[in-house]
């Protein structure tokens, strides 16, 4: 493993420091397919079990880009190894996101997979992702919304919710009781509670950095199936984002397809369908028709006009 790879790799203390983690991540994610992993014959080959033990630790940062480029780091791991990572995916790992890596196994496996990177889903692939976002053969429920934030280019898990989770060096919480009938925060929602604070201080109200951790906090909220609180912080990072981004940018696009999604949890399928429809439009574009997020779309708009509740 060369010196490059060893620093890239190298444990980081303080998983609220993002922009280190994603600048460490997007390296990675540029190198790693050049280079390869546990190839001898390469001066600067990557050893697997470094750079696995370093993406899936940031599956814990508060940041959704950070957790969004680790996942993406795992991906081009498995179009590499394939199967291999499987021996370094942590126990712990949200099943919506073991999901996805198993996905994307499947779809290196399988002999009738012609898709190369980018392309379509394998048949065996698709039938599963099928299978996900519908919450098996059941109705589209909060695992549709996982599964759809789950992929490479949409990655936005949140934080596991037994965790404490810092920001900016920001002081760990402990829980609160609540009301009767209202959730209470977890400290993963309290601390991006401060960091919206804290940037709405820094760049203003409008800020696209705003958004950004308003959707992570919405994202954190739908996990805890607390969609009245994740609804209204979608719809507030949307307006944030048409206006200084534009209705067609990638940001703006998720934040649509998450919006979508959250009706749809909600069992607003009259207000979801029409997003999620728009969705798949910008979708296309950006990411063209093959895409395996735009296919993981259709096939929640699918099982909508199938009727499948």
């Amino acid at each position: 493993c060369g010196v490059l790879a060893t620093v890239l790799c190298k444990p980081v203390q303080k998983l609220n420091a993002w922009r280190v983690l994603t600048g460490r991540l997007t390296m990675l994610l540029e190198l790693v397919p050049t280079h390869g992993l546990d190839a001898p014959a390469k001066e600067n080959s990557f050893s697997l079990e470094h750079v696995m033990k370093f993406a899936t630790s940031c599956f814990e940062s508060a940041n959704g880009e950070a957790r969004s480029r680790a996942m993406q780091v795992v991906l081009a791991c498995v179009d590499i190894v394939g199967g291999k990572v499987r021996k370094y995916l942590p126990k712990t790992l949200k099943p919506a996101m073991r999901d996805v890596v198993e996905n994307a196994i499947e779809e290196s496996e399988d002999s009738y997979d012609v898709r190369g990177r980018g392309g379509a889903l394998s048949p065996k692939a698709a039938t599963s992702t099928s299978m996900s976002m519908r919450g098996g053969f059941g109705a589209t429920s909060s695992s549709a919304q996982r599964a759809l934030r789950a992929s490479p280019t949409a990655f936005a898990s949140s934080p596991r919710r037994s965790q404490s989770t810092q920001i900016d060096g920001g002081d760990e919480d402990v829980d609160d009781g609540a009301d009767a009938g209202v959730p209470s925060l977890t400290s993963s929602a309290k601390s991006l509670e401060r960091e919206i604070t804290r940037r709405i201080d820094a760049y203003g109200e409008q800020h696209p950095d705003v958004a950004a951790a308003m959707n992570d906090l919405a994202t954190v909220h739908s996990e805890n199936e607390d969609f009245d609180r994740a609804l209204t912080l979608y719809e507030r990072a949307l307006a944030i984002q048409r206006a200084a981004l534009g209705d067609a940018h990638p940001e703006t696009v998720q934040t649509l397809t998450d919006l979508a999604i959250c009706h749809l949890d909600r069992d607003e399928n009259d207000l979801g369908k029409p997003l999620l429809e728009r969705a798949l439009e910008y979708q296309e574009a950006i990411l063209g028709p093959n895409h395996a997020d735009v296919g993981a779309i259709r096939d929640v708009l699918a099982s909508l006009d199938g009727g499948v509740r």
